[in-house]
């Protein structure tokens, strides 16, 4: 069965990307909603830039890669922020730690536009620009409240905010500070290691952007805390879209003669599990959406497997 990752803001809506090469990117509707919006393939053992877009009236939209997945409504609550957490959530006590690299984190007191956000990311890709101007480094400008870029040393205690006035966050447990998609980026171990961003989110009006990349879809990314919290994290879910297609054929052989392998196309799907119900001598392997059957058996009978 294939995995997914997916991107909750808890109390809202929830977003899904996967985290593998042919897997597929899920979108439901809301909290407690597993209605499947919309697929298509994306791999998050690379860098992905996503962008959460908070409006007045409490409609989010989700852009990833520049590209709007996910337009939605957040629940009717009195969303109350006092602080920002990184790789981990704040319940009763800090947990759902985060395994992966985080970059060029920026939130703004407006929501950003959607030519801002495919011009920035358009820049970040294209032949078209320079070394010097091809650059992924997040702008400050009059509208940013809050901008990490996380090139800070592996000796470091804390983070810097860009914003002029601002004081530094402070980070926990296991981390360092790897390449980044513009200088360095920060990389959490999603056991121990968190920061606390000693910043204040606004609960509306607000655009949070950032590049990430993880190979073990658990934990929560970020997190903006107080009354109602908004976490956006990662989880790994099976996708009830996996497919197995009809088997090659259904030989008839004798008992010790080698079979002729029997073949399944997936679609989707990552691997399998341990095959059941095949005679002894015979067994079931997976490479490149293909389930190959092979072996010679050394039992009679007939034999449905799964």
């Amino acid at each position: 069965m294939k995995k997914i990752l997916f991107i909750l803001l808890f109390s809202s809506i929830s977003f899904g990307i996967v985290n593998a090469q042919s897997t597929k990117f899920y979108v439901w509707g809301n909290y407690n909603d597993t209605t499947i919006r919309q697929a298509e393939f994306i791999d998050t053992t690379q860098w992905h830039y996503v962008a959460f877009l908070y409006y007045t009236d409490r409609k989010v939209e989700i852009y990833v890669d520049g590209i709007k997945k996910f337009s939605g409504v957040r629940q009717n609550n009195s969303y109350s922020f006092s602080r920002l957490y990184l790789a981990t959530s704040l319940y009763l006590n800090f947990s759902s730690f985060y395994k992966g690299s985080l970059d060029e984190l920026r939130i703004s007191k407006v929501v950003r536009t959607q030519t801002e956000i495919q011009d920035y990311y358009a820049k970040s890709k294209s032949s078209n620009y320079s070394a010097i101007a091809k650059t992924v480094s997040q702008v400050l400008d009059n509208s940013t409240i809050g901008l990490w870029h996380f090139d800070e040393s592996t000796s470091s205690t804390t983070i810097t905010n860009s914003v002029a006035g601002s004081g530094k966050g402070t980070l926990s447990g296991n981390y360092n500070f790897q390449t980044g998609v513009s200088g360095n980026a920060i990389n959490f171990d999603g056991i121990s290691g968190m920061a606390d961003c000693n910043f204040n989110p606004p609960e509306t009006n607000m655009t949070i952007e950032f590049w990430f990349k993880t190979s073990k879809p658990n934990g929560t990314m970020i997190q903006p805390y107080g009354l109602y919290s908004s976490n956006i994290l990662v989880s790994s879910v099976t996708n009830p879209c996996s497919n197995v297609d009809a088997s090659s054929s259904t030989p008839t052989l004798c008992i010790n003669n080698p079979l002729t392998n029997i073949t399944h196309t997936t679609t989707g799907a990552t691997g399998i599990g341990t095959a059941s119900g095949l005679p002894t001598g015979v067994s079931a392997s997976w490479a490149n959406n293909v389930i190959t059957i092979s072996g010679t058996p050394t039992v009679a009978g007939t034999f449905n497997y799964s």
